[in-house]
């Protein structure tokens, strides 16, 4: 055997090598992008929502969201989606985000404005969801009463 078909093996025992270590730490890190601390609130800081609020008066003229995406990559999208609960399920809003860099912690707001003809009182959910990642999704219920 020629010394080439050997430099081949040893560069790919290493490509292998590189692989399998990378997926172990990642493993090991727990390293899987998620979302975390979604609130909502009537008002909103600089880092977030401070109370979590589940019922609004229909007078209120904003709602705000805040959450965390935790280990983000460079591929994530994240999706915003307000929804109202009536007879069926209605999409009133929905936002995407692109990450555009790898980053341990994002903190993401949003809010959702009064319609012009008042907040229909009822059941209402946000939901926030990594596109690329089908699995990962969460969803918080809210009241306007």
């Amino acid at each position: 055997m020629s010394n080439r078909f050997f430099r081949i093996r040893k560069i790919a025992r290493l490509v292998l090598s590189v692989a399998v270590i990378s997926i172990a730490w990642t493993a090991c890190t727990g390293e899987k992008t998620n979302i975390s601390d979604l609130k909502l609130c009537k008002s909103i800081e600089k880092s977030g929502c401070k109370f979590d609020s589940h019922s609004f008066d229909s007078s209120q003229p904003l709602i705000y969201c805040s959450f965390v995406i935790h280990n983000a990559k460079t591929t994530s999208d994240v999706k915003i989606a307000w929804h109202y609960q009536g007879d069926r399920r209605v999409l009133i809003k929905d936002t995407l985000f692109r990450i555009k860099a790898n980053a341990p912690k994002i903190q993401f707001q949003s809010s959702l404005n009064k319609p012009l003809n008042g907040w229909p009182r009822g059941i209402y959910e946000v939901e926030i969801s990594l596109e690329e990642e089908k699995l990962v999704s969460v969803v918080k219920s809210f009241s306007i009463k």
